[in-house]
């Protein structure tokens, strides 16, 4: 799964779409912590922000090294079939 913007901040998204003349649009349903995404988004999210600056970004090198890691994999399980 991509998600091109998992290490931008949300500022950076808001300056595009200004700069852009984009709208910027809120799912209502965002705001709604009983759907486990939002919970985490509104609850537990700004925790680790407390705890460590730096998540988001370890985070995302984390998650780039796993996807570095399984395309390796599989191009050495082609190699090898």
């Amino acid at each position: 799964m991509l998600r091109p913007l998992l290490d931008l901040e949300k500022n950076d998204i808001l300056s595009y779409l200004d700069n852009n003349t984009l709208e910027y649009k809120i799912d209502s349903s965002n705001k709604e912590t009983e759907y486990s995404r939002n919970y985490i988004r509104h609850e537990i999210l700004p925790k680790f922000d407390r705890l460590n600056k730096n998540y988001k970004k370890n985070i995302c090198k984390t998650i780039n090294y796993f996807e570095d890691l399984k395309q390796n994999i599989d191009e050495q399980v082609t190699d090898f079939l």
